[in-house]
Formats: C-alpha cells, sequence, structure tokens
C-alpha cells in the first residue's frame, strides 16, 4: 500500500496496526519523505515525524526511536536514478540492468561521500 498523505488514513491505520500487532509486539515503519520539515513542530499534513509521532502515540504506541536514513545527496541521487531508468533508458530488455550497474549504482555510492563530508543534518529525508 502506498501512503499518500496523512488525512486519508490517519483515522483508521494506526488504531489498525496496534490492534493486530500482539500485546508487547513491534512495528518497523518506513516512510518516504523527501522535503525539508517546515512549521516545526506543528506540520501533520506530511510524514514529519511530528505526524508520526501523533498518529502513533494517538492509537496506543510508544514510540522508541525516529531514524532518518538518509540525506539530502542520497535523496537526489535515487530521484536522478529513477529519471535515467524511467524515462531515458530505452525500453529493450536488459539494458536498464546494465544502466543501472555501470551507471546509477556508481551514482548512488558516490552520494554517500558527502554526508561524510559536508551533513546536512537530516534537513532533507528519503527513504526511497
Amino acid at each position: 500500500m502506498r501512503l499518500a498523505a496523512p488525512a486519508t488514513w490517519e483515522r483508521w491505520l494506526p488504531a489498525e496496526i496496534y490492534r493486530v500487532v500482539k500485546p508487547g509486539g513491534s512495528i518497523i515503519l518506513s516512510l518516504l519523505f523527501g522535503w525539508q520539515e517546515h512549521e516545526v513542530p506543528y506540520d501533520f499534513f506530511r510524514f514529519t515525524r511530528f505526524c508520526i509521532t501523533e498518529l502513533f502515540e494517538k492509537a496506543g504506541f510508544s514510540i522508541e526511536a525516529i531514524v532518518r536514513d538518509s540525506g539530502a545527496a542520497e535523496t537526489l541521487a535515487v530521484v536522478t536514478n529513477r529519471y535515467i531508468i524511467n524515462c531515458l533508458v530505452p525500453r529493450v530488455r536488459g539494458l536498464g540492468r546494465i544502466v543501472s550497474l555501470l551507471f546509477c549504482l556508481p551514482l548512488q555510492r558516490l552520494a554517500m561521500l558527502p554526508k561524510l563530508v559536508l551533513p546536512d543534518q537530516g534537513q532533507l529525508i528519503s527513504t526511497l
């Protein structure tokens, strides 16, 4: 299921997940978020950490951790790679895999380097 915006599912999904998880059980939730948080801490209309915390605590969960797993450079590389594969590579069997290995994979790995040198403090987050 792809979740587009919290407004369409906020009333039922967290409560339903809570209902089906064993008592004392845990969940790991991974969400796409590719924009800077703004109106902190009152932005509840996107998958911000504040929105997720509010929705899932209301349903009965306790939040152990919210981890941002990529930064601006990695997000840009993922979007660039998706554009290359989906829009530039002709639909020839096997060609997408070759382009992925020769171009997209190295681009993705290169995108990890700026995070080491110029950290962005997790301002732009993506979990693609």
